[in-house]
Formats: structure tokens, C-alpha cells, sequence
């Protein structure tokens, strides 16, 4: 056993050395099944324990989401009591990936983690000793000084020993260090998660939630209730490309959050009437690049936040659902395909004004098409511009008389009044003009 333990520490240091993710999912794997599978005594199984939390708070910034969460709620006083892991660190790494602009909407996750955390220190819960610190220090970054103060204020503390207020100690360093640069106070308040049920009952909730019809999984809230209850949707995307905001030197996510801060940056707070929006919408120098889809959703969202009107939101992806596009857009793309047909139909007078007219202003044409056989000896002309569609008319162009030949044409659409057709025979129109 004792050549095990020191392998296994070897092939712990090696692997966190290396940083190799994927020697240390396997390792926590072989550690899990063999403290299920072999029966320790206390002290032997504390020993390989500490090493299976020592590997998972090294590895703590790449565990997936759901590891990641039930290690704070319902491990975090195994991976203090691991030693040479700064969670600090840790943490930290877990949050550069993110783009800047997110990274703190990210951290107020971490804290609802924390602050879900059921593990006792003492008599009460770790949720609820950081309740009473988040009052203490009145839902900001605490020093050194306001940590002793609370220890010495706080009468739950007076019951803990030495070793259990220096655990409480780095469990409200590590709570501050992850706190957000921005007043956060309402969004944990508002989400009463103090004492929340465990990660297990949260599960079960989760599932009842995915298993839930897609119409129960839509609700209408108010724009700004919404923002509220699911502050998520500030994040969500509404266009394509990133965006600039005043404050900040680069480009950020096109999220709702972004656009309203620069909607409210360039245009002020105040509610704005569909004129000043639609201003906005095609002047503004993020607004006036966008694509009529991204405009629409964009128009939605403004709308929304100046009338606080109801929106539709998904409550499993935490998403607003935008309406369907409206038929203007498919309109527009219908518009762009008949203002740039295909170079295979085209008539290379229509480039030049050049319009066929009816034999008589005051009868409506009737558009006919007919195939002609082409001559068995005749070729087509070899001018490119002579290799596509003509239109007939009972003018003859210049250009056409010398040209072109009526019977080479593969593809003849004849204008032809409703009355008389049988008068008009088209190659009958074309006059010698040396007789």
C-alpha cells in the first residue's frame, strides 16, 4: 500500500507539472473508484483523499461546468484543507477565457455557488455565515481589518476554534477576491438564494425542467422584469458583429447589455419615441453597417426597453425569443435577387435603356414564349454579347439588322396584342432597305 501511495504521488506531482488535463481525468478516475472499491481506515483514506482534491483543485479551471459547481457548493472545504493550491489562482484562470466585458457577470456565478454552499463551519452553514459578511460589509469588498472585525463582532464565532475561524478566514478571502467591480447587491438579493436546497435537489429540478412541453417553457415577463429575474439575457447576443462602446478602447459582444449601454450613452435614459429610434437605427455608427435581420431584432430590443414591453423568454436556455422576421426582409432579399439576375437570362440592351414596347400603347401585350429549331447549317454569331436572349419588337435597332439573325436565336419571347395576332408575323417586320 505504501508503494502505491508514493506511485501515486509521484504520478500526481509529474501530471500537475505537466498540466496534462487528460492524464489527471484519469488519474481523479482511478482515485474515485478506489476509495469506493478498497475499505481504508480513517487516517489512509484522509491521505489519498487529500490527493484526489489536491489533483481537482489544481485541475479546478478546466472541470467542466456541472464538476465545477458541485466542488464550491459541496466540496470547497476539501480543496481548502489540500495544500500547496492557491484557489485564488485558480479561479482567476477559470475567468481569463471569458471576454472582458463578461467576466464579471461570470464572477456573480461564482458567488450564488458560494453562497448555495450547505458545508458547515461550526454550527451554521457556509451560505450563512456569507450572508451575515455580506451584511456586515455591506455587499462590498471586504480588507483584511473588516474580516477581524467580523470575527470579533460576529456572535456565531465566539464558538469556533482556531482551526475552524481560519478556514471561515479563507473561505471570505476567496468569496471577495471573486466579487465583481460593479454594485452586485441587487442581483443576489434578488435571486434569494441564501439556504437554497442542495445541489441534489437543484438536479432534480433542473430535469423537471427539460422535461417540461416547450410552450411551459415560455413565459412574457416586462423587459425590465425580465432583465431582473434572468440577468443572463443582458448577455445574449442581438447581432452579428462585435461593436464599440465609448468606454471601453476594443470591440465588444453585440449583447443586449452592450447595445443598450451604448443606446443609452449616445441618446440618454429617458424613453424614446419611434422618430429618435429610428434615427438611432440607421445613423448610429454601430447601427447604420447592419444587415435588416440584425436591425429588426436590434429595433426589438430598443422598442422593449423604452415602452418596458412584455417579452417572450425561454426559461431553459435563458434567452429572449425574438420575433419571426417579418416579410419586409423577405422582401428585400426578393428585391436583390431581381435587381441582380442571373448572368445566364440577361439581354444585353436592357444595360443600355433599350425596352421593347407593344405593337400599340392601348392594348395590354400577352408575353408568349416559343422554342425555334435552329437551323441545321446556320451557327450563332460569335459576339458574346450576341450569345444571350433578345428581345423582339416591331423596331429593328441598327445593330440588330447587321448583326443578328431572327432565326439563330435559341429563345424568343414575342410581345403580341391580344387582337390580331394572326396579322403580326414577326420576321415579315425586317425591310430591305436598298429596294
Amino acid at each position: 500500500m505504501q508503494n502505491s501511495l508514493e506511485q501515486t504521488r509521484k504520478r500526481l506531482e509529474e501530471i500537475i507539472a505537466l498540466d496534462d488535463i487528460q492524464k489527471a481525468f484519469k488519474l481523479e478516475k482511478e482515485l474515485e473508484e478506489g476509495l469506493k472499491k478498497y475499505h481504508f481506515s480513517d487516517n489512509d483514506k484522509n491521505i489519498w483523499s487529500s490527493l484526489l482534491y489536491k489533483l481537482r483543485g489544481h485541475f479546478l479551471p478546466w472541470a467542466t461546468s456541472n464538476k465545477f459547481e458541485n466542488l464550491i457548493q459541496n466540496d470547497l472545504l476539501n480543496l481548502l484543507q489540500s495544500i500547496d493550491i492557491n484557489l485564488k489562482d485558480r479561479f482567476n484562470l477559470r475567468v481569463m477565457p471569458f471576454p472582458k466585458d463578461s467576466q464579471d457577470f461570470v464572477k456573480i456565478d461564482y458567488l450564488k455557488m458560494f453562497l448555495k454552499n450547505r458545508e458547515f463551519i461550526g454550527k451554521i452553514t457556509i451560505s450563512r455565515w456569507l450572508k451575515e459578511y455580506e451584511e456586515f460589509v455591506n455587499y462590498k469588498q471586504g480588507t483584511s481589518l473588516d474580516k477581524k472585525n467580523f470575527l470579533a463582532s460576529n456572535k456565531n464565532s465566539t464558538e469556533l476554534i482556531d482551526e475552524e475561524k481560519t478556514t471561515l478566514i479563507k473561505v471570505l478571502d476567496i468569496f471577495d477576491y471573486i466579487k465583481p467591480s460593479f454594485d452586485y447587491k441587487d442581483d443576489i438579493i434578488n435571486q434569494k438564494i441564501y439556504d437554497t436546497p442542495s445541489t441534489e435537489a437543484a438536479v432534480a429540478t433542473r430535469s423537471a425542467l427539460n422535461n417540461m412541453p416547450p410552450e411551459a417553457k415560455l413565459i412574457k415577463l416586462s423587459f425590465s422584469d425580465a432583465l431582473k429575474k434572468y440577468p443572463e439575457l443582458g448577455e445574449q447576443l442581438v447581432t452579428s458583429n462585435k461593436i464599440r462602446l465609448k468606454s471601453f478602447p476594443d470591440s465588444v459582444r453585440p449583447s443586449i447589455k452592450n447595445w443598450l449601454s451604448d443606446y443609452t450613452f449616445n441618446l440618454g435614459y429617458e424613453n424614446h419615441n419611434t422618430i429618435v429610434r429610428g434615427n438611432y437605427l440607421f445613423q448610429n455608427e454601430n447601427a447604420r453597417a447592419l444587415n435588416s435581420l440584425d436591425r429588426e431584432k436590434l429595433s426589438y430590443v430598443l422598442k422593449s426597453f423604452d415602452e418596458n414591453g412584455l417579452v417572450t423568454v425561454n426559461i431553459t436556455t435563458k434567452q429572449i425569443v425574438f420575433p419571426a422576421p417579418s416579410r419586409s426582409n423577405e422582401q428585400e432579399t426578393m428585391n436583390n435577387r431581381i435587381s441582380n439576375p442571373p448572368n445566364k437570362i440577361t439581354n444585353p440592351s436592357v444595360g443600355s435603356g433599350f425596352r421593347p414596347e407593344p405593337a400599340s400603347r392601348n392594348i395590354e401585350p400577352e408575353i408568349r414564349t416559343e422554342r425555334i429549331p435552329e437551323p441545321a447549317k446556320t451557327s450563332l454569331p460569335s459576339n458574346n454579347n450576341m450569345d444571350k436572349m433578345q428581345f423582339s419588337s416591331p423596331q429593328t435597332l441598327p445593330f440588330e439588322k447587321e448583326k443578328l439573325a431572327p432565326q439563330s436565336l435559341p429563345l424568343r419571347i414575342t410581345p403580341i396584342p391580344r387582337k390580331n395576332v394572326e396579322e403580326r408575323e414577326l420576321p415579315r417586320n425586317l425591310v430591305n432597305l436598298k429596294e
